[in-house]
């Protein structure tokens, strides 16, 4: 019964292939197993115990065969830390004296081990020292299970997990694995609108970090008080380009207005020249932009064409998405 307890808490614990995703900010942390280094200096016969977080293993004969001694400490460790958590590797010891690695694994793998390996006791008549030879490091999301996946923000990108051991995570970036991670949509909540022949900013905007490109949506409803119509443009951090092609209707239901913009705080053609009482007309673009080593705010502007108001009416919406 306890058998069939422990599987289902297995089963239900562990998320099956493809259910395991998390959103990071950059690129995983491979991990590192940790590495200490056990040295014998003029050691005799007798035995040694080594110590580890107040566990202690039991007697440990030297011996100057170095198969032995490798043997010998690895019976040891592993009444300390559990069979294949360690691994016994020889260094330089040869006749009993010299250095023997022990590498964290399994359990332990991919993480600090949290506290070094002393002699507790020794009574071979020499002198043993460990050191901390290599530093364990935490792997990203450690205990993930194979086939797991992570979505970095930063670039952005998928990663999958294609190790085979547990605790010990490899990190795979996949093949041509840019995509649309990053969205961002802004709608207006209310009516806006400029009388002055300068652009202004909208809240139809977003926050783009330095070398980003972006692609954009938007869809404006907007009129104008008289025929001189409306223009669009758009503000930049410095550094960025920009390519925005977009189209108007006018006072007339079949005529349209193009309007290409390529610079920062550029205005466009005029479009949209629908006259005060009359069915608000539309503009829609669609583009790109690319940030430079400078980012910041990417803004939809506007400003009216002559004279009179134009205005952007509620519920006119920009999506940004991030590609690379």
């Amino acid at each position: 019964m306890k058998k069939i307890l422990a599987t289902l808490f297995l089963l239900i614990a562990i998320p099956a292939f493809g259910q395991y995703q998390r959103l990071i900010t950059s690129a995983p942390v491979a991990g590192t197993n940790e590495v200490q280094t056990l040295t014998f200096s003029g050691a005799g016969t007798g035995n040694f115990y080594l110590s580890w977080n107040g566990r202690v293993t039991p007697a440990i004969a030297w011996s100057a065969t170095t198969a032995t001694i490798d043997s010998n400490i690895q019976t040891g460790l592993n009444s300390i830390f559990g069979v294949g958590n360690t691994q016994v590797v020889s260094g330089t010891i040869s006749s009993g004296n010299g250095t023997v690695l022990v590498d964290f694994q399994e359990a332990y793998a991919k993480q600090p081990s949290g506290a070094t390996i002393a002699f507790a006791i020794d009574s071979t008549g020499g002198t043993e020292s460990v050191a901390l030879t290599t530093p364990g490091v935490l792997a990203t999301y450690r205990s993930a299970p194979i086939g797991a996946m992570l979505l970095e923000s930063d670039v952005p990108a998928w990663w999958i997990n294609t190790g085979t051991v547990l605790f010990s995570p490899t990190w795979t970036k996949v093949v041509g694995s840019s995509v649309n991670i990053l969205t961002v949509t802004d709608t207006l909540t209310k009516d806006t609108s400029t009388t002055g022949q300068t652009l202004i900013g909208t809240p139809l905007q977003v926050t783009a970090g330095a070398y980003q490109t972006w692609t954009f949506d938007v869809t404006i409803e907007d009129s104008s008080s008289s025929s001189g119509g409306i223009s669009f443009g758009w503000l930049l951090p410095s550094g960025a380009t920009i390519y925005s092609c977009g189209i108007g209707q006018t006072t007339s239901v079949a005529a349209v207005s193009f309007d290409n913009i390529i610079a920062s705080a550029t205005a466009g053609s005029v479009v949209s020249t629908a006259a005060s009482g009359a069915a608000y007309a539309g503009y829609t673009c669609r583009g790109r932009f690319t940030t430079g080593a400078t980012a910041g705010a990417v803004v939809f502007e506007f400003l009216k064409g002559t004279s009179g108001t134009a205005i952007l009416k509620k519920n006119s919406i920009a999506t940004f998405k991030r590609v690379s």
